[in-house]
């Protein structure tokens, strides 16, 4: 009896010590960016969005949730159907006011609850949904995990650490995961309030920016699907999601988007176009990660690992896991489609905001796939998993050494490691500097055309390009220094190398 208290003990300490493992690599992949976020200045959007909620404020008399709330409604009927995204980014902008500090300070915490609530809604689902133990939900939290931060190889991770572009698409990314909890603890516990709260945030959540709508459609229809076939709660779980499929439909179906360019004269010859660009853009974003960052590989195979040795004991089987998949697949590509439809493939490829949702609903997509063809086989096989704890426990262990190992081996490959080395080197505290620097230069001048004789910095780091201009320029082309002119009420801002 001794020796199984004994052995119940130090079962116990492995397992601790697999979570503290667990959130150390989670840590060390955040800081970076939550350092980086704190380093973070307004762009062209951001004073371009703040003048005009200020100006309606002042003209209207409101103050900055009815005035948001206004733009937010006429935006519906006028420009695009995303009607929160539309209310958070005025309301935001209105708040801040192009204030560096205040934005530093929201980007900062936006983007800790974002990583917070990722790693949560993972563990999360591993639990009640994948049925995984506590181990191994713990390990496939932070293997799905450590894609994220990986996700961009030397390029702007504008989404990040752009005020506007955060709150656009990061905010709702970080409701969409508290969203999926609630849901699942509604169902679960059979919580009237929380079927109220993801009621009303549903729909929110359906007004997101197009693509973030799409993503919300895609894991609400899972969600949806599971209260009903497996857990059977039928009304809590209709409730509960239909609100975020009907917030969705009225995104894409706004008037705004046929008088803004969403609709085309050649809609048909277009929609298969746009339908096969954005296919072959996820095959070829799938094949770039596969092929260029060695840590993708090595996740989705202890991912499969995982699940494959878990003891899983399902009451559902996974009937027709291959159109399960096509469906998926078609769902991703849904994720890509609103903004190739408004674009173009070769306009997607650079545009960077999009590109992190996209790459986010790849991620989450893939692991569901692997479970649902491991479930799916299990089920076939009628094999539940390894009986021995301690070889899980140790196969566990074994998969996150090979995560931390490849996530060491391969920093300069990803975007954290890559901007760990630029922290280090103080190579992005220069660049922020310099650019923050101009922007209260501009701020604190008496003089109606600005001219601030400085010494470029290069922008060589992951954070969004202020795009200033150096030297004489037009005033009427909108760049960096045309959005901080119009902002401040300056006639021009001029950049004068002071060598020159």
């Amino acid at each position: 009896m001794k020796k199984n208290s004994n052995s119940i003990d130090s079962n116990r300490i492995l397992t601790v010590l697999l979570f503290v493992i667990a959130f150390v690599i989670i840590l060390v992949q955040s800081v970076p960016y939550i350092i980086a976020t704190s380093y973070t200045f307004p762009l062209q959007d951001d004073f371009y969005n703040t003048g005009v909620v200020l100006k309606e404020i002042e003209s209207s008399g409101g103050n900055s949730f009815s005035t948001s709330l206004r733009l937010a409604y006429e935006g519906f009927f006028n420009y695009r159907g995303y009607y929160f995204s539309t209310f958070i980014t005025y309301f935001a902008d209105a708040v801040t006011k192009c204030s560096i500090t205040q934005i530093r300070v929201w980007q900062t915490i936006m983007l800790i609850a974002h990583y917070a609530a990722l790693v949560f809604m993972l563990y999360y689902v591993g639990r009640k949904i994948m049925k995984l133990n506590e181990v191994s939900s713990a390990l496939i939290a932070m293997a799905v995990f450590s894609l994220f931060p990986s996700q961009f190889y030397f390029v702007n991770n504008e989404t990040l650490f752009w005020f506007c572009a955060s709150t656009i698409y990061q905010l709702p990314a970080t409701l969409l995961y508290i969203f999926v909890v609630l849901f699942i603890y509604g169902i679960e516990k059979d919580s009237r309030l929380c079927c109220v709260i993801c009621f009303i945030l549903g729909f929110l959540l359906g007004g997101a920016s197009v693509n973030v709508a799409v993503l919300v459609c895609i894991i609400t229809c899972q969600l949806i699907y599971w209260g009903i076939v497996v857990c059977k709660k039928i009304f809590a779980s209709c409730i509960s999601g239909i609100p975020a499929l009907i917030g969705s439909s009225l995104n894409v179906l706004a008037p705004g988007n046929y008088k803004n360019g969403a609709a085309h004269e050649d809609a048909f010859d277009r929609l298969i176009v746009t339908f096969k660009g954005s296919f072959l853009y996820e095959f070829d974003r799938l094949r770039m990660f596969a092929k260029e960052n060695p840590l993708f590989i090595c996740i989705i195979l202890v991912i499969l690992i995982v699940f494959i040795i878990s003891e899983q004991h399902f009451k559902y089987r996974f009937p027709i896991p291959g159109v399960y998949t096509v469906l998926l697949i078609l769902g991703e590509v849904g994720v890509i489609f609103p903004l190739q439809w408004v674009s173009d493939r070769e306009t997607y490829a650079v545009y960077e905001r999009c590109i992190i949702v996209s790459d986010w609903a790849s991620f989450l997509i893939l692991m569901l796939i692997v479970f649902y063809w491991t479930g799916w086989i299990k089920c076939r096989l009628k094999y539940t998993g390894l009986k021995n704890s301690n070889l899980r426990l140790l196969v566990n262990y074994l998969a996150m050494m090979v995560i931390a190992i490849v996530l060491v081996a391969g920093r300069e490959k990803t975007a954290s490691g890559r901007l760990t080395g630029e922290l280090y080197r103080g190579d992005l505290q220069s660049y922020c500097n310099w650019v923050a620097g101009i922007i209260k230069d501009v701020e604190q001048s008496d003089e109606s055309v600005v001219r601030i004789y400085t010494k470029e910095v290069a922008d060589t780091t992951c954070m969004a390009n202020a795009f200033f201009n150096m030297g004489e320029y037009d005033p009427s082309v909108y760049t960096g220094n045309s959005a901080m002119s119009i902002f401040y009420g300056k006639e021009a801002v001029y950049l004068i190398d002071e060598g020159e």
